[in-house]
């Protein structure tokens, strides 16, 4: 295993994750699976850009964003607790790995139609 992050301070989403792919590959070679918490606003942008870099490596994580608007989030590096970075763990075939995804929210009786949306942003609900 290894573990490698970017601030996203001095750079954008893209260079920051070639920045981690790369050292991740310099630690430990063949990477197979990717632990990945980053700033909430650019994890599409940064799951295409691991996409394209490592095509056939599993990504689990994403986004460091809770159900508030706060903007007060944080994430954990090698350098420290940042509040806009990309943070990874990259993890060789022979390190077991499995994920369970257990959200906060109970399921309600109440169903919406979403009426007017723009890629992942819902504008309208009825």
């Amino acid at each position: 295993m290894a573990a490698a992050s970017s601030n996203l301070e001095t750079c954008d989403a893209k260079e920051a994750t070639n920045r981690v792919a790369a050292r991740l590959r310099e630690q430990i070679g063949d990477i197979s699976n990717i632990l990945l918490a980053t700033s909430p606003g650019i994890e599409e942008e940064v799951l295409d850009c691991f996409s394209a870099i490592l095509p056939n490596e599993r990504i689990f994580g994403g986004s460091a964003a809770d159900n508030t608007d706060a903007g007060e989030w944080s994430l954990l590096s090698e350098d420290g607790v940042f509040s806009a970075i990309l943070s990874a763990v990259g993890m060789k075939a022979d390190v077991s790995f499995g994920s369970c995804l257990l959200p906060p929210y109970e399921k309600r009786d109440q169903l919406e139609t979403i009426t007017k949306c723009e890629g992942r942003v819902i504008y309208e609900s009825l």
